[in-house]
């Protein structure tokens, strides 16, 4: 009999492990792409990096040499280097951050809601190719740009609307698991210095399994240097969101040994009197 209860209360324990870590897992979905919102500050972050905005700005002047005349290609060529960085440079300007920012709020609203708009691009180009114009002159500060714009047409985008329930589905598997761990602990182990351990190394589990997943998650190789630039530093941001979400265990935690500790003095002291 106490094997079976040692084994239904450890397989209790790993199952609440688990549904923790899944939670985790989908509170770093919402954080980086739960509302357009998320995923606008997401999109924004890495184009303001070092790294993405030099990445962006080699995509972009690539589009602008497929679709160039004689002239603007020879200054393409002969100050890609200067132009790259003066375009990567405007990108992580507040200004055109906070556009590009707005824009990609604007198309995943619309996505999300199924409604039909069109969303035009052309202030954050001009200000792309102003900086390049000011590098050299041969490069018009604002072009006549052929479909600079993005359309959403009308309909529902069931995945995107699963999206934005991430956030309550982390919650309720955080409660559930959190849950599902005091009521094994409270049945199974016997003492409130044992219990207080148990349940501080189950909550600590989840807390543990995020920060190595986040340091050990394997990044995507591509073929293609600035593709995988972007890909590199989506890889940082998610790896930096894993270790934010195991801290919310963290916290957790505390308030649970904190609650637990409290309700074991209270009841002590009822117990005396």
């Amino acid at each position: 009999m106490f094997i079976l209860r040692r084994t239904v209360a450890v397989v209790l324990m790993i199952i609440a492990v688990l549904m923790m870590v899944g939670a985790g897992v989908l509170k770093t979905v919402d954080v980086l792409a739960g509302t357009p919102a998320h995923a606008a500050d997401t999109v924004a972050s890495i184009i303001d990096s070092p790294n993405g905005s030099q990445a962006a700005a080699h995509f972009f002047i690539g589009q602008i040499d497929k679709n160039a005349d004689a002239p603007v290609r020879l200054a393409l060529a002969q100050n890609r280097p200067a132009l790259i960085r003066a375009t990567a440079s405007a990108l992580r300007d507040p200004v055109i951050n906070a556009l590009v920012r707005d824009d990609v709020v604007a198309y995943l609203s619309h996505v999300e809601d199924g409604t039909a708009v069109e969303i035009d691009l052309r202030p954050v180009l001009v200000h792309l190719t102003t900086a390049m114009h000011a590098v050299d002159a041969r490069i018009p500060a604002a072009p006549k740009f052929g479909g600079a714009h993005i359309s959403v047409k009308q309909g529902a985008n069931p995945p995107f609307n699963l999206l934005g329930r991430v956030g309550l589905f982390s919650w309720l598997l955080t409660l559930l698991g959190l849950g599902l761990a005091i009521g094994a602990v409270r049945l199974f182990v016997k003492g409130i210095m044992k219990q207080l351990i148990v349940l501080g190394i189950v909550v600590a589990s989840p807390v543990l399994l995020l920060l190595v997943v986040g340091n050990v998650l394997p990044t995507p190789s591509l073929q293609d240097v600035n593709g995988q630039a972007m890909v590199n530093q989506f890889h940082d941001k998610v790896g930096g969101s894993l270790a934010g979400s195991s801290l919310w265990f963290v916290l957790w935690g505390l308030l649970v040994a904190g609650g637990w500790w409290g309700f074991g003095q209270w009841r002590s002291r009822r117990k005396a009197a």
